[in-house]
Parts: structure tokens; sequence; C-alpha cells
């Protein structure tokens, strides 16, 4: 995971417009906003799921996006504050889906390594173990965490 600024981040966080689309090219990003507690990890998931089907994307690009969204928006609703703004963007043109949780965090902590007996504290090893890239980024109102699936 890294820290360096995502190049299109501003184009993730909620005061960004998505794009329209149309009825023959779906729009490519678009962002919703969950109350901060954990019955938000379901919805998010669903709603990604249920956003993401008019993209087309395949069966492991779909399972990637569930773990990842129910991983993400748990840590915001879990370690910090509100709000918790799930965010999705296709990039076709790279065969990516670029997934972003925005929470009111401060500054990302580091990812510890679990110890064996741990019940915790594996959920962005998975993260990073099913995406192409991941990262935390500064946002107006916390830290938007993120990862980039392969869509192809």
């Amino acid at each position: 995971m890294h820290t360096a600024r995502h190049d299109n981040l501003v184009d993730a966080i909620p005061s960004a417009p998505g794009s329209p689309g149309t009825e023959d090219e779906p729009p490519t990003r678009t962002s919703w906003h969950f109350p901060h507690q954990l019955e938000s990890v379901s919805a998010a998931r669903r709603t990604a799921v249920s956003a993401t089907r008019k993209w087309h994307l395949g069966q492991d690009t779909t399972h990637n996006l569930r773990l990842v969204v129910s991983e993400l928006v748990t840590n915001a609703v879990l370690h910090a504050a509100p709000p918790v703004v799930l965010h999705l963007r296709h990039e076709p043109q790279t065969r990516h889906l670029w997934v972003g949780v925005t929470d009111g965090g401060g500054a990302a902590a580091a990812a510890r390594a679990p110890l064996p007996d741990d019940e915790h504290g594996r959920g962005l090893f998975l993260v990073t173990a099913v995406a192409d890239d991941t990262g935390a980024e500064p946002a107006d109102c916390g830290t938007t965490w993120w990862a980039r699936l392969s869509t192809a």
C-alpha cells in the first residue's frame, strides 16, 4: 500500500460530479453516503454490486469488489469517524475498477502484520492481495482508502 497522491483521486471525492452517462454508455463513476453503522457494510456491498452490473464486470471482479467494499467500509465504521462514502469509478481504457471509501479518520495508519492468533487485522492485507494497487489519500473530510481492481 502506498500513500503517494493518486493521480485521479479528485474524480472520486463526493464533490466531484460523476459523468452522467447515457442509455448506451452508463456513468463511469458514482458515490454514495452511508450511515456510520455496521449495517452499512452489507448495504454498501449490495449497492456496489448492483451499480456495477451495467459495466458487465466478470465474476472474479465482482467477487473482489464485494471483499474490498466489505473490508474498507467495515474499517471506516469501526476505526474512523463519519462520513462513510463509497466511490466507484469504471476505467475501461485500463481495464480497472477503482473503489474508494472516504471516512472521517485522520492521516492514514500503516497496516501492521497480524499475529497468528489475532482475530482481526487482516482486512487491508486481503484488499492488497486481490487488488492491482491500493492506497490511502487525504480527503477534505478525512481519508480515502482505495483499491484498483482488474476487470480483465
